[in-house]
């Protein structure tokens, strides 16, 4: 009988240069989703919560960025999120490997964002429908398909697949049909 063999475990081993954190997320994960959509945003209403003044704030777009992207994975609690700032690669990206404190968590999110809430999530509601446009009817139109596909509508082909919050493949459908089930 053959004797197994194993790759080494190298966790102990000093590096030379530390790997890049952007480099360990995908271009198509959840959180450069979130980062593309906050810096499309207009941040001057969040800027205009601020008095000024005083000890230099967390940028509030990188707040921001934080906040949505913890909410869309399900984490709501300013200890677990300032927590997650320190153990989720997604979330050191974010924050420049600068970790939060949950206060500033919680402040951020009753000082800060709750004054402006309805504009801020309509200007994230409205740059979501841009990117659903780009992805599905933009297409659609550049490749003058546009009256066959591109939206869900009667009479017209439905392909699409349906995904998690981290973009896996939960289901996908032909022709209005499911092909594949995860």
């Amino acid at each position: 009988m053959a004797t197994p063999r194993f790759k080494p475990c190298a966790q102990h081993q000093p590096m030379l240069l530390p790997p890049s954190v952007e480099e360990l997320i995908p271009d198509n994960a959840l959180v450069c989703v979130v980062d593309s959509i906050v810096d499309g945003m207009d941040r001057s209403l969040l800027e205009s919560t601020y008095p000024g003044g005083g000890t230099p704030a967390h940028d509030p777009s990188m707040m921001l960025k934080v906040v949505l992207f913890c909410y869309a994975s399900g984490i709501y609690s300013s200890r677990k999120i300032a927590a997650a700032t320190r153990e989720n690669v997604n979330l050191m990206w974010l924050t420049g490997m600068s970790p939060l404190d949950h206060s500033t968590v919680n402040r951020f999110r009753s000082e800060r964002v709750r004054p402006v809430f309805e504009d801020v999530f309509s200007e994230v509601v409205a740059t979501k429908a841009e990117a659903v446009y780009m992805a599905t009817q933009a297409p659609a139109e550049a490749n003058d398909i546009a009256d066959e596909c591109g939206s869900i509508r009667p009479g017209r082909d439905a392909d699409f697949v349906v995904l998690t919050g981290d973009l896996s493949l939960v289901e996908t459908y032909l022709g209005g049909e499911s092909v594949y089930t995860a």
